[in-house]
């Protein structure tokens, strides 16, 4: 009886909220989006790790907001030799990983995780990878950009993020089309997008000085982001650049 009310309750949620119409071409579930994901440690410029992250479309609604985002899986291929050099920058969870080792005598790795997306008329978004050694990028901005800032001239624009209990990061973004670029055997028209990341926190996390970052991305309608590079104020550098398009 409880698994049917559970049921019922979440259909009706389904059939009573107003759908976004998203891009089908980009979420199609029988495409792939590589990259190559690097982590590179404040201490020297040393990458860390060197590896893969997978973007794959579901194409079916994301259980955290059915009716606004599209489920995408990200599949991380991980550099299992690199990230044992990994430190996470906040002491808490430098001690849980530490203590997972020792309990379970192996690293906490997550291979894969699935979170949501949105591609309609004007807004391209995606959670970032928030696992493993991505995990301060839950604090930075989204794989997020303003559809109706992709004009022939620069442009700014404003968003922010709100954490609880936290405060809230301000993200000022600027904009400029690039000169047309093949990818994937196609031409496209880029855009390169810079942003500020600044928090509005409470004291006892600024004082960390580990929270801020900047953005430096490159999109097309065709493949989404191209890159998006991140660097936090305390040096360390979370890189995503593109490597190809996979049709299953």
């Amino acid at each position: 009886m409880q698994k049917f009310i559970y049921t019922f309750f979440i259909s009706l949620l389904f059939a009573s909220c107003s759908r976004v119409v998203h891009n089908a071409s980009y979420l199609n579930k029988y495409k792939e989006y590589h990259y190559r994901a690097l982590y590179i440690d404040n201490k020297g410029d040393d990458t860390i790790t060197n590896e893969k992250l997978i973007i794959k479309p579901l194409a079916k609604a994301w259980v955290g907001q059915p009716c606004l985002q599209q489920a995408v899986r990200y599949i991380y291929k991980t550099d299992t030799i690199g990230y044992k050099n990994y430190r996470h920058p906040e002491e808490f969870y430098r001690e849980r990983d530490s203590l997972y080792y020792v309990r379970k005598g192996k690293m906490r790795i997550h291979k894969k995780e699935t979170t949501g997306a949105i591609y309609s008329n004007n807004e391209f978004y995606m959670h970032p990878p928030r696992t493993n050694q991505y995990d301060m990028l839950f604090y930075a901005p989204h794989f997020n950009i303003n559809l109706d800032s992709l004009k022939a001239v620069k442009s700014t624009y404003k968003t922010g993020i709100t954490i609880p209990l936290m405060g809230t990061f301000n993200i000022t973004y600027t904009v400029t089309p690039l000169q047309d670029t093949i990818i994937e055997n196609t031409r496209v028209k880029a855009w390169q997008m810079k942003g500020d990341n600044i928090g509005d926190i409470k004291e006892k996390y600024k004082s960390k000085g580990i929270y801020n970052s900047t953005v430096d991305a490159i999109f097309c309608k065709e493949f989404g982001f191209l890159k998006f590079h991140y660097t936090f104020e305390n040096g360390i550098k979370i890189q995503f650049t593109f490597e190809k398009l996979v049709i299953s």
